[in-house]
């Protein structure tokens, strides 16, 4: 009510609405005439209407269809709930009768099948307004599938294309025949949240199928639209061996050089040479079976022509191990020189120089032990000649030069060579006895001869003294 007014025009505006409504700013308009007929009239002027805000928006897919039975919940300023209110069946959430304030909404429960979208968002009602106001129209709320991207690499981290997985949700497949394409990639999307698993079920041609699964798991929460979840690396490994070339003291040799070979016998690596360590590494071998043999051993030594062979398996849970060969030994040559007599008796102190096949002197002085025997170790491959520098006392010198070979292979360990070489006994012949009146010197086979003959001699006479007893 106002009064005392004067005559003229005027405007009535709010400046305060009741407590939880909007100011109205809308403002009556009257006038007060000039003149009236005795005591003017008190105005009716039209109803101010004061009024609460409202709001809505709508809840969909990501590919904007609306969803259903989505919950939310709206809290004031102070943290306050508000309400609860669902999505409808167009999608839609309409709340009217709010006060003026600002207010914070958050979804508490969402469509069975699709991500729990945390993110929260604010909206205001003004506190005043010219009139009714208009409902508040938010952005569409989205709630969001998983996606998920694998990308398939070779053990030279390459892509890798043509790898086929299956994909499993709680060990149960759900989609077959994912394979990768030219960038190595497998790409799924609109995954419920769960757990999950790829698993290979078809490796790439030259390659080890590898059958640890990979896990991973589309959570049921999370804030905003979520990332594609890129699950890392899934590496398909070839085959890796390897070996050790030693001596037989087992120090390391460098030089040695192999090749390898598949099962139908085509040369698949060549020229793989031990490193200063001994180590020979083969890698990146398709599935399959191999032979690896020396075709070089390292100067000085004798090719080793065991053929090794091995296996890589067509699969592997992760990453398989280097296939392991050992030790693999290169020898020298050894060489015995037994020196005996005619008699096939050994004799000691028999003295020899030993040369290569060029001439140049690899021994010399090597003696004959007391079992008539000299061991020559450590030769490498090639021809030997052996010479005799001094023969035992009573012998004679044996002028013949000898030649033996240490061959540039062996299977394995190498036999021993071994040479024999005989002495003749010095002979002196003496047709009388000498100044002294001494017997003529004999050597020992014409000792035996004599023996020989007056053992005969008494033989024959005693049977011829026999049978004259026997006359008698």
């Amino acid at each position: 009510m106002a009064d005392g007014l004067a005559p003229g025009e005027y405007k009535l505006h709010e400046v305060t609405a009741p407590e939880g409504y909007i100011i109205n700013t809308l403002p009556i308009s009257f006038t007060i005439d000039e003149e009236a007929e005795g005591e003017p009239a008190a105005f009716d002027l039209e109803a101010m209407v004061n009024y609460k805000g409202s709001v809505e928006w709508q809840k969909i897919t990501e590919d904007g269809e609306p969803l259903t039975g989505a919950e939310f919940k709206v809290f004031n300023q102070n943290q306050e709930l508000v309400t609860t209110v669902n999505s409808d069946e167009n999608g839609m959430v309409q709340i009217s009768e709010l006060a003026p304030g600002t207010y914070t909404v958050q979804e508490t429960s969402t469509i069975e099948g699709y991500i729990l979208n945390s993110e929260t968002f604010d909206f205001t009602i003004e506190n005043e307004y010219m009139g009714k106001p208009e409902p508040l129209i938010l952005d569409q709320f989205k709630n969001y599938q998983g996606k998920v991207q694998l990308i398939k690499m070779t053990d030279s981290n390459e892509p890798l294309a043509g790898a086929v997985f299956d994909l499993l949700r709680d060990d149960e497949v759900i989609e077959s025949g994912l394979t990768t394409d030219e960038n190595g990639q497998v790409y799924v999307e609109r995954l419920i949240p769960g757990n999950y698993s790829f698993v290979e079920t078809s490796a790439p041609g030259g390659f080890i199928l590898n059958t640890q699964p990979l896990d991973f798991e589309i959570k049921s929460e999370i804030k905003g639209e979520p990332a594609v979840l890129r699950v890392g690396d899934f590496v398909n490994y070839r085959g890796n061996v390897e070996l050790e070339k030693v001596d037989i003291q087992g120090n390391p040799l460098a030089g040695a050089t192999f090749e390898v070979r598949d099962s139908k016998g085509n040369i698949v690596r060549k020229n793989v040479t031990s490193d200063n360590d001994g180590k020979v590494l083969v890698e990146h071998l398709a599935p399959g079976e191999y032979v690896m043999n020396e075709v070089q051993a390292p100067v000085g030594y004798l090719i080793n022509s065991t053929t090794l062979q091995f296996t890589v398996d067509t699969e592997s849970i992760g990453k398989p191990d280097t296939i392991q060969l050992g030790q693999f030994f290169n020898y020298q040559g050894d060489l015995e020189i037994l020196k005996l007599n005619e008699d096939k008796e050994l004799l000691e102190n028999a003295v020899f120089d030993i040369f290569d096949e060029e001439g140049n002197k690899v021994a010399q002085n090597l003696s004959t032990n007391q079992n008539g025997s000299i061991l020559l170790s450590e030769l490498a491959p090639g021809n030997y000649n052996i010479v005799e520098t001094k023969a035992p006392d009573g012998y004679q010198l044996d002028n013949k030069t000898y030649s033996v070979t240490i061959p540039n292979t062996s299977e394995g360990k190498p036999e021993q060579v071994s040479i024999e070489i005989t002495n003749k006994r010095v002979i002196v012949n003496q047709e009388s006895s000498d100044i002294n009146g001494s017997l003529p010197q004999m050597n020992t086979s014409s000792y035996q001869l004599i023996i020989a003959l007056v053992a005969i001699g008494l033989i024959v006479l005693g049977i011829t003294l026999f049978r004259k007893n026997q006359e008698n």
